[in-house]
C-alpha cells in the first residue's frame, strides 16, 4: 500500500516474499486476510520519516522520491492543489486540515 485510507481485506496470499507492504499513512486497515507460507506477511516502514521526509515536509524543496519519474514534487503542494482544507476532504478527513501544524 502506498496511500492513506486503504482497506486491504479478504485476500489469500501464498508463497510471497512480502504479502503486504504498508509504507505509512493514516487510516489504513489490513484485516480478514489469510497468509500462507510467506517470507513476511506484513511489512511496515516509515518512509515519510526517512527517505521521503523532504517530500512530506512543509517547506519541501526536494522532489522527495529517489525516482523523479514517480515524484510529483511536494506532498503539501499536491494537497493545496486539491484544496484539502475544504470539503469534501476536510469533512471526510478532518485531521488533514491541521496536518502541518505542530
Amino acid at each position: 500500500m502506498n496511500a492513506c485510507s486503504q482497506d486491504f481485506y479478504g485476500n489469500t496470499i501464498i508463497n510471497s516474499t512480502t504479502g503486504v507492504l504498508l509504507g505509512g499513512g493514516r487510516r489504513n486497515r489490513i484485516h480478514s486476510n489469510h497468509f500462507v507460507n510467506n517470507d513476511l506477511d506484513i511489512a511496515f516502514d516509515n518512509r515519510g520519516m526517512n527517505w521521503m521526509a523532504d517530500y512530506c515536509s512543509y517547506n519541501c524543496t526536494s522532489p522527495g522520491h529517489p525516482n523523479p519519474a514517480q515524484s510529483s514534487g511536494c506532498f503539501r503542494k499536491a494537497l493545496e492543489a486539491l484544496h484539502y482544507t475544504k470539503p469534501p476532504y476536510s469533512t471526510r478527513y478532518p485531521e488533514i486540515v491541521n496536518i502541518y501544524q505542530v
